[in-house]
Order: structure tokens, then sequence, then C-alpha cells
């Protein structure tokens, strides 16, 4: 059996890790704008694409 504070620190990591990815997307939206965003994904996608065949 697990003890149960493994599993309550394992979902406290994971919520944190979750808030901070989300945190960053965000504060990398706020700085960049959502253009230049959109281009580099597309950008990416295209190469990406090019690369593969």
């Amino acid at each position: 059996m697990v003890p149960p504070i493994a599993i309550v620190f394992a979902t406290l990591f994971l919520v944190i890790c979750i808030v901070a990815v989300f945190v960053y997307l965000c504060y990398r939206r706020y700085m960049n704008g959502e253009k230049t965003i959109l281009v580099n994904t597309e950008l990416t996608l295209s190469s990406e694409g090019v690369n593969n065949g």
C-alpha cells in the first residue's frame, strides 16, 4: 500500500507543475503578443513537415 502522504505530495507536485506551465505560457503570450506565438508555431510546423519529407 502506498502511504496517503505520498499521494498527497504527488498530487500537490502535479498541480504546482501544471500551474507553473500555465503561468509560463501566459507570461510568454503577454510578453510576445499572440501573433508572434502563432507565427512561431506555424514556422515550426512547416519546417518539421519539410524535414520529414
